[in-house]
């Protein structure tokens, strides 16, 4: 393992990234507008590298990595759960590499294998629409248990388990509260109130900022955002009883077409990209105290109660628990 490490460490001494030229393509676990101005970005600092991004939920991604093994259609993957990273970096489809840009990032960020990095992290929370609580007179959601109520029937957006990591870390959030018998009843009572899943993360706040529902589950970054573009209807709940801070990664995938190219992105993605996500409203905690919170978030970091996720349990029992989940709900 220290072999390796420093084998890592040379190869970078010896890496020239203005040397580089080609492409670089990317499964991005974004929105549009960001994926946009990180391709510009990067194009601006690297103009002989031109990057083609394809978005994904960051379900579908671990799905497209086994599917494309043997053939990679993309070089790295940006964005996305831990959990994705852990599972794909299991089965060797990450390509070892460790950037320089890591040396300040927290202990963990980089993973022992040196196939990904844990480059940021956001609260999960309950959207609300304000709007149509205060029409009904009823009291704002302050817990996880207040999305069950009769009152929200076909009222509620939630992500779909198996295409969404949101819809998968809300999962595992109840789990790791009440154990899994009782978190997958959980889900299975509050999908009696579910008026659609979305595919990807981003949904439910859309839908609950555009009045299609009254609550959905979203990372609280994403809420933000819209209420600083005017959907002042929006409000936040962090659960007290406690919810999880969900971890994203970057990484190369192995085998893929233009490793250089990808290797330059991440480097330049983690010391640079990630300073761009604020510009777009995308207020994120990063994995490094180069890249300062901000200051929307700290009072909602001030109230979360870290469930404290067991990330390589929740890794290695996801596909299970997604089976169980899309039977429970299916049949119900």
């Amino acid at each position: 393992e220290e072999a390796g490490s420093e084998e890592n460490t040379e190869q970078q001494d010896e890496f020239d990234p203005n040397q580089v030229s080609g492409e670089v393509n990317i499964y991005m676990v974004n929105t549009e507008e960001l994926a946009i101005a990180l391709k510009e970005g990067f194009e601006a600092a690297y103009p002989n590298i031109t990057l083609n991004y394809v978005l994904l939920p960051g379900g579908e991604v671990l799905t497209r990595l086994r599917a494309e093994k043997d053939n990679p259609q993309a070089d790295m993957v940006c964005g996305g759960g831990a959990d994705v990273y852990m599972n794909a970096d299991s089965e060797n489809l990450f390509m070892p590499f460790v950037p320089k840009a890591t040396e300040n990032y927290e202990e963990g960020a980089v993973a022992e294998s040196g196939g990904y990095v844990l480059d940021l992290q956001n609260i999960l929370g309950i959207c609300y629409d304000k709007d149509w609580y205060d029409a009904n007179g009823i009291a704002y959601p302050t817990t996880w248990d207040d999305l069950l109520i009769p009152e929200l029937q076909d009222n509620v957006i939630l992500t779909n388990v198996g295409t969404s990591t949101t819809g998968y870390m809300m999962m595992a959030t109840l789990i790791s509260l009440r154990g899994e018998e009782a978190g997958l009843q959980y889900m299975v009572d509050v999908g009696k109130n579910v008026k659609s899943y979305a595919k990807s993360g981003s949904g439910p706040v859309n839908s609950v900022s555009l009045g299609e529902a009254a609550a959905g589950v979203s990372y609280i970054p994403y809420i933000i955002q819209l209420q600083e573009q005017g959907y002042t209807n929006l409000g936040i709940c962090v659960p007290t009883e406690g919810t999880c801070v969900e971890k994203c990664g970057v990484a190369v995938i192995n085998n893929c077409k233009n490793a250089d190219a990808a290797k330059v992105y991440e480097e330049w993605f983690l010391s640079e990209g990630l300073k761009l996500f604020e510009n777009y409203g995308v207020y994120i905690t990063p994995m490094t105290p180069d890249i300062p919170i901000h200051e929307g978030l700290e009072e909602y970091a001030k109230q979360l109660n870290d469930v404290n996720i067991d990330y390589v349990w929740a890794a290695e029992n996801k596909d299970r628990l997604t089976e169980a989940w899309d039977a429970l709900v299916s049949s119900n």
